[in-house]
This record gives C-alpha cells, structure tokens and sequence, in this order.
C-alpha cells in the first residue's frame, strides 16, 4: 500500500503536521498544498519526501505553482488551486488535472477539507492543516492499494 499525507493552508502553524506524520504509520509521499511555503520547506527539512506548491499568500518565496507527481502507478495534480477558481467550483480543476493525465488531484485554498469525484477525477481538499480560519485542523490521508485509491480527512482531537 502506498500512503499519502496532504496538508494545506497551513498559514505559519505546521505543528498539527509534524503530530499527524507522527501519528500515521507507513507514510510514503507528504505533500503541502500551500499557503505558507516556510511550514512546507520545514517539513522538508525534516521529511525529505515532502512536496508542495506555493499558494496564494507566498509572495515572497519560490516554489512551483502546481506539480504532476507519480505515485505507485497513478498521476496526481498537487496545486493550492486559487488559479483554477476553486471557491466557485470544482469542474475547472478537475477539467486541468484531467488535461495533465492526473487520476488524482490535491488542492487547498478553501480552507474546508473535500473528498470527492468530478468528471472521474479524486479531488481532495485537507483544508486547513493549522486550523487557522477553520472550525479544526485537519489533513488528507490518500492511499493506493493494488491500484484502487481511497481517500479520507482527519480531524486533530
């Protein structure tokens, strides 16, 4: 089983994230989703298998807007998703993941966790990983299984 532990949004608190990775065992993949790039490349240092994008409110460091990234036999489309306007809807990022030959797509932005299907595509939102401007903090766990992918949100208690 290959295993997936996304974060977003975390917004300068990253705590929650280095509990989570603790927490989960047999994580393969981490990835941040943006916002804010400092908390993903500390997690890189620590984690060295750790990807991310920047956000919206990265202006001042460099980072990729958006990955395609080959995970146990699938493509995943890792983006904040801001450019994609997914606050107004899910098709447009969905129709994008799908033109980069993605089965998976892992977004933030919105602050609220998501995991569904549009058009075919897994799209999951972790939301808010620092519970900044969130009811909680939360991430994404993504697993692929024999080529079956799954995905669920967690809540820090």
């Amino acid at each position: 089983m290959y295993r997936i532990l996304a974060f977003s949004d975390t917004h300068g608190d990253n705590t929650q994230c280095f509990e989570w990775i603790e927490r989960i065992p047999g994580v393969n993949l981490i990835l941040h989703a943006g916002d804010i790039l400092r908390d993903a490349e500390d997690l890189a240092a620590v984690y060295p298998q750790t990807e991310y994008v920047s956000g919206n409110n990265d202006f001042a460091r460099f980072a990729p807007a958006e990955k395609i990234l080959f995970c146990d036999g699938k493509n995943l489309f890792l983006t904040h998703g801001h450019t994609y306007g997914v606050k107004h809807g899910l098709r447009t990022l969905a129709s994008a993941a799908r033109l980069k030959g993605a089965q998976i797509c892992v977004f933030g932005h919105t602050h609220v966790p998501y995991c569904g299907y549009e058009d075919g595509i897994l799209l999951v939102n972790p939301g808010s990983s620092s519970g900044r401007y969130a009811a909680a903090a939360t991430c994404a766990v993504i697993e692929i299984d024999q080529g079956r992918v799954s995905a669920d949100i967690l809540t820090m208690e």
